[in-house]
């Protein structure tokens, strides 16, 4: 209901501009926030209300941050933002499998195991200890080859993550 290009949404090409902000990302954080603005088009559409200006979309401290204000307030609109920073919250950036933040390379990033493996792998591909910083894990959730915290195989008796298993680390 209002000009589609103010802001960092453009409601008329909605993935692309989601893509610019996150990066090629479509099973990952990119494409839950391209279904958000998706329906939130739809819902100011039919509501006949204008849409709402985002003015940044970003990961920071591992978490996804999405700016925006509304010259209207709507419960619906709030719900769905928060809804679906609360999902990529606790799912990985590249591919929507469950994750939790790790500091990788020295930068915090909500990567699953096998995500995060590829990228650190990529960057040392001989080193085995790839994550963590060095902190006690509560629940016991590390590996206890890299260290990735959040994913533990249970049918493994030394305590690794699916990517280390599957390696056979």
């Amino acid at each position: 209901m209002s000009d589609s290009n103010i802001g960092v949404v453009d409601y008329d090409d909605i993935k692309n501009s989601v893509e610019k902000e996150l990066g090629y990302t479509p099973d990952g954080w990119a494409g839950q926030v391209t279904d958000l603005f998706q329906k939130i088009k739809e819902h100011c559409d039919k509501q006949e209300i204008e849409y709402p200006v985002v003015s940044q979309i970003k990961q920071k401290f591992g978490q996804l941050r999405i700016y925006f204000r509304t010259v209207v307030k709507d419960e619906r609109i709030d719900s769905l933002f928060q809804a679906t920073i609360e999902r990529a919250n606790h799912s990985c950036e590249k591919c929507s499998n469950a994750a939790q933040v790790q500091l990788a390379e020295g930068f915090v990033t909500t990567l699953c195991c096998w995500c995060a493996h590829e990228l650190v792998s990529s960057r040392r591909p001989q080193s085995k200890r790839l994550f963590g910083d060095g902190r006690p894990v509560k629940d016991g959730m590390a590996c206890n080859v890299c260290g990735y915290r959040g994913q533990i195989d249970r049918t493994d008796e030394h305590g690794r993550c699916p990517a280390c298993v599957k390696r056979n680390w």
